[in-house]
């Protein structure tokens, strides 16, 4: 004790007679109560929309009726009820006029452009939970049987065909009579079937195509 006092003369000893800051100590409190409510609010909100949290749904599997919803609300949303101490709950809610053209149609079809990655498909009761939760400043609606969000044709073909490179899977076969129908309960797997011969070890493969290749160079690397 006298070395401590002898180093440090100013030093002030704590007393049983010493009170805490309350303004610390409220802070403190505050920040503990808001951090448990952005906790329960994460866990009500996983269990709200367990599948959306679980799953990634670029396309729409089976569903008669669903909504898009932007692909980078939806990395947030699932960054804040991961970990809602970490990452703060969406703050601008649901934009999804960045999935529209100039335009203001969309310039992808989520059933057939599998490559697009920019919006993600919730059924209607999934959409009706997160668009109650959340402002969204569009609600995209699509269905099979009723009449839809149009989609805008050129500027999708305008997409799709400004790509750097893409894979194209092919299958040569003998002969034409069973090219028909053989894939047609294939989900992962479509290739381009040909008739005709070559000189592949496998005749199931895939080839990636660059923008900048020409038809003749293309064609060297399905008959090599």
């Amino acid at each position: 004790m006298i070395f401590i006092t002898q180093s440090f003369p100013n030093i002030i000893f704590g007393t049983e007679d010493l009170v805490g800051c309350l303004q610390c100590f409220e802070s403190r409190q505050t920040k503990s109560a808001a951090e448990q409510e952005l906790q329960e609010r994460a866990k009500s909100e996983k269990t709200l929309l367990s599948k959306p949290f679980k799953t990634k749904s670029y396309q729409p599997m089976n569903m008669i009726e669903y909504y898009l919803v932007a692909a980078s609300f939806m990395d947030e949303w699932r960054s804040f009820v991961r970990s809602p101490l970490a990452h703060s709950p969406p703050q601008d809610g649901i934009k999804n006029q960045q999935l529209l053209c100039a335009h203001m149609k969309l310039s992808f079809n989520p059933i057939l452009d599998n490559d697009h990655r920019l919006a993600e498909c919730l059924d209607h009761d999934e959409w009706t939970a997160l668009s109650f939760v959340y402002s969204a400043d569009l609600p995209i609606r699509m269905s099979a049987t009723e009449e839809s969000f149009p989609i805008c044709e050129p500027c999708r073909l305008s997409r799709l065909l400004d790509y750097q490179e893409c894979k194209v899977y092919l299958e040569f076969r003998h002969d034409k009579e069973s090219m028909a129908n053989e894939w047609q309960d294939e989900d992962d797997f479509r290739p381009l079937l040909f008739a005709g011969t070559t000189n592949r070890a496998k005749k199931r493969f895939q080839i990636t195509i660059r923008a900048d290749e020409t038809v003749r160079e293309v064609k060297v690397q399905v008959l090599l």
